[in-house]
C-alpha cells in the first residue's frame, strides 16, 4: 500500500540585520495569523561610526539605519528628515523628525526633493556601502546637497543554522532586501534546498542567479510593505 508523503512546510530564512529581521517575522506572524518557522541569520551587521554632528540643514535618509546611527546632536525635533520609504519614514518620525515619505526607491525621493526644492542645505546620512549617489545627483539639480558615512555594513558568514537549513531538501522562503545581501547569499551558493526567493527589487534579485531559486517573486513596490504581502503570499503556496 503507498502513503502519500505530507507536504513539508517551508521555513523562512531571514539575513536583514537583526532588529530589522526580528519585526519583519513579528509582523508576518501577524499578518499570517500563525508561528512562521523561520531563521535569523544576519548577513549584515549594522555598527555606527562616530562623525562631526551637522548643526543645521535637512537630513536624507535611505535606512532607517541611519536613524539609529545618528549623533545625539543631530536628533533635533521638527527638524525635516527626507525618506525614501515607509519604514525609514516611521523611524524619523519616532525620532522627532518631520518626515517627507517619497514611498518608493532613489529614484522617487530625488524626485519628491526636486520637486519641493527645500532652501535648507541637504545632507545624506548612510552607510559605507552606497549604491547611489544621491547628494552627487541633486547637485546636479542645483542644490546645496552633502553626504556623510554614518554606520558601517559589516558583513557576516551564514550562521550553522541556515547553512544546514540550505543544505537540507526542506523548501526555504528567502526574502532577500538588498542587492548586497543578495551578492553575500551568492557567495555562499550552491545550494540544495528548493529556494522561493522574494526580492525588493529588480536589482536585488539579479545577484540571485547563483542561487538556482526555484522561484523567484519580485516585489510590486519596493518598501517593506510590498515585502510582507509577497513573503506572506509565497510562505501560504510554499506550505
Amino acid at each position: 500500500m503507498l502513503h502519500e508523503r505530507a507536504p513539508v512546510p517551508a521555513t523562512l530564512l531571514l539575513t536583514r540585520p537583526a532588529p530589522a529581521a526580528e519585526r519583519f517575522l513579528a509582523e508576518l506572524e501577524a499578518a499570517l495569523g500563525r508561528p512562521v518557522p523561520a531563521v535569523l541569520s544576519p548577513l549584515i551587521d549594522i555598527r555606527p561610526l562616530s562623525y562631526t554632528p551637522l548643526v543645521d540643514g535637512d537630513l536624507i535618509l535611505t535606512s532607517a539605519n541611519a536613524v539609529s546611527a545618528l549623533d545625539p546632536q543631530d536628533r533635533i525635533a521638527g527638524r525635516t528628515a527626507w525618506c525614501v520609504g515607509a519604514s525609514t519614514a516611521r523611524a524619523a518620525r519616532d525620532a522627532g523628525f518631520h518626515a517627507q515619505n517619497a514611498d518608493g526607491d532613489a529614484e522617487a525621493l530625488i524626485a519628491l526633493i526636486a520637486a519641493h526644492r527645500p532652501t535648507q542645505p541637504l545632507v545624506h546620512l548612510h552607510g559605507r556601502h552606497l549604491r547611489e549617489d544621491i547628494a552627487a545627483r541633486l547637485r546636479d539639480l542645483g542644490f546645496s546637497a552633502d553626504s556623510r558615512v554614518i554606520y558601517d555594513q559589516i558583513s557576516c558568514p551564514l550562521s550553522s543554522t541556515a547553512q544546514s537549513l540550505l543544505a537540507s531538501e526542506k523548501p526555504v522562503v528567502l526574502p532577500v532586501f538588498s542587492p548586497r545581501s543578495a551578492a553575500l547569499l551568492a557567495d555562499a551558493a550552491p545550494f540544495a534546498a528548493p529556494i522561493h526567493a522574494v526580492a525588493i527589487s529588480a536589482a536585488a534579485a539579479a545577484p540571485l542567479a547563483p542561487c538556482q531559486p526555484a522561484s523567484m517573486t519580485i516585489a510590486d513596490h519596493p518598501d517593506s510593505a510590498a515585502m510582507l504581502r509577497a513573503t506572506c503570499r509565497i510562505l501560504q503556496s510554499a506550505d
